[in-house]
């Protein structure tokens, strides 16, 4: 049965709150996960080394900045009476815009340094893969799925191909300056030509010699974080 025209109109004038207040929803139980992992990962290793060190506010800002989006696209696009695909555009554009502000007036105000730089980037990953899937989602009953699949999966790959480019050049970077404080300029060299070696070795030698995670985060994490969107992207596509 076709919408009355006032029925309509409620729907376009309730899509932005709707959206907006399933996306606060859902951010509760996140919370709720985030404190569960906490308590229940609280049982350490050793004395030194708990399973939930992650700080859980990073924790919580990373599944907003996925779900987030996801979420206000999707819901926003179920409340549309039409239109639902460019309703779920127009919610993405608003949240970029909300997003960039945000992050730019932090940035303005020096608040990314050494770790943040990595959260920041991170965030950014998520929040492009969550309006992605919204998409993905938005678009799945149309006429062009197959399409729509192959576009959003190639987009992933993308992603998975710049987060590998800059996993990589940063891990190189970081990896050849623990050779040169190790063994000098002619370790240099000699990583230079055994380039696999140095990449599996020189986070290991930074944890054990000084006790610095953070090549091992970069060149393993990085790598993980690349798999991660290429699997996706291949899911998604039907690879």
């Amino acid at each position: 049965m076709a919408m009355s025209k006032t029925v309509q109109v409620l729907r376009w004038l309730a899509v932005l709150p709707g959206a907006l207040l399933c996306a606060l929803i859902v951010n509760f139980p996140i919370h709720w996960v985030v404190m569960l992992i906490q308590h229940f990962g609280s049982i350490s290793i050793d004395a030194e080394t708990p399973i939930a060190a992650i700080n859980p506010e990073m924790l919580e800002l990373l599944g907003y900045a996925f779900f987030n989006p996801f979420i206000i696209i999707i819901s926003g696009a179920y409340i549309a009476p039409r239109f639902k695909f460019q309703t779920g555009i127009a919610l993405a554009v608003l949240w970029g815009i909300i997003f960039g502000v945000s992050n730019t007036t932090s940035i303005s105000q020096g608040q990314y340094s050494g770790w943040g730089w990595l959260r920041f980037v991170i965030t950014c990953m998520l929040c492009v893969a969550g309006v992605c899937l919204g998409f993905f989602q938005v678009q799945r009953k149309g006429e062009k799925e197959n399409q729509m699949r192959k576009f959003f999966g190639s987009i992933f790959k993308v992603f998975g191909g710049i987060a590998f480019f800059i996993f990589g050049l940063w891990g190189l970077i970081i990896e050849l300056a623990i050779v040169n404080q190790a063994a000098g300029f002619w370790g240099v060299v000699i990583g230079i030509f055994i380039l696999p070696v140095t990449f599996v070795a020189a986070p290991w030698y930074a944890i054990v010699e000084w006790g610095n995670w953070f090549p091992l985060l970069i060149v393993y994490g990085g790598g993980i974080v690349s798999a991660i969107f290429f699997g996706i992207g291949s899911l998604i596509a039907g690879d």
